[in-house]
């Protein structure tokens, strides 16, 4: 069923150092109040970072720290990701992204932060089967939200991601999106379709085919007040 209200956008950002991360973050949240901080792009990431991370943050965020085998850029060990991801729970982010890989390292839900367990594939979509599998792995988990993201590379592609998120049971909160080119038209209809979130940028792009913030807000302004459904 299609939503009419004002889509959830979340400003993914990322940066190699500390001090230019901490610029962007305070530009992002002086135009935006909700981010996804993604500390894999950062260079000798340890927890003293994420600390000061934290305490510059004023608005909700993600942090994500996605290894390099599932599409990011931390180098480190799924040991060293692990305890990123426990150690910002225990600072108070809103929000963590756990790759469906490690989510069996995580036994509980958090009383402060919500699990995002998410699969990316940056090859092409899988079949609707196999995505259904993943999902089936993901409600068997401690995660609160489920985000799938995959190269789309034709139409039937973008329909087997929207018969994904339309196929959520009730009360269930999915991110659904498509990379690339094709699949831009996806992260702007996701989230009408009862997709929990939409990411934009704010300079660079954390995904291929994610839209800046600018031309999202352009867009939901455009749909939202010249709807006559």
């Amino acid at each position: 069923m299609l939503s009419l209200t004002q889509p959830r956008i979340c400003l993914s950002i990322g940066e190699n150092n500390l001090d230019k991360l901490l610029s962007t973050i305070d530009k992002a949240q002086s135009i935006h109040n909700f981010l996804e901080i993604r500390v894999d792009y950062l260079d000798n990431l340890n927890l003293e970072i994420i600390k000061i991370i934290k305490q510059k943050l004023k608005v909700k965020a993600i942090f994500t720290c996605r290894s390099s085998q599932d599409g990011g850029q931390f180098q480190g060990s799924d040991v060293e990701q692990i305890e990123f991801l426990m150690f910002a729970t225990d600072l108070g982010f809103e929000f963590i992204d756990v790759d469906l890989r490690l989510i069996s390292n995580f036994k509980h839900k958090f009383e402060h932060t919500k699990i995002i367990v998410s699969y990316h594939h940056y090859q092409h979509t899988p079949s609707y089967l196999n995505l259904k599998h993943k999902l089936k792995k993901m409600r068997a988990s401690v995660a609160d939200i489920y985000k799938f993201a995959c190269l789309v590379k034709s139409e039937k592609d973008l329909f087997k991601l929207y018969k994904l998120l339309l196929a959520k049971k009730s009360g269930e909160e999915m991110i659904v999106l498509g990379m690339g080119h094709l699949g831009k038209l996806s992260r702007v209809i996701s989230p009408l379709l009862g997709g929990y979130l939409t990411f934009a940028s704010l300079n660079t792009p954390t995904a291929p085919g994610q839209l800046s913030l600018q031309e999202l807000q352009i867009k939901y302004n455009t749909l939202l007040n010249n709807s006559y459904v």
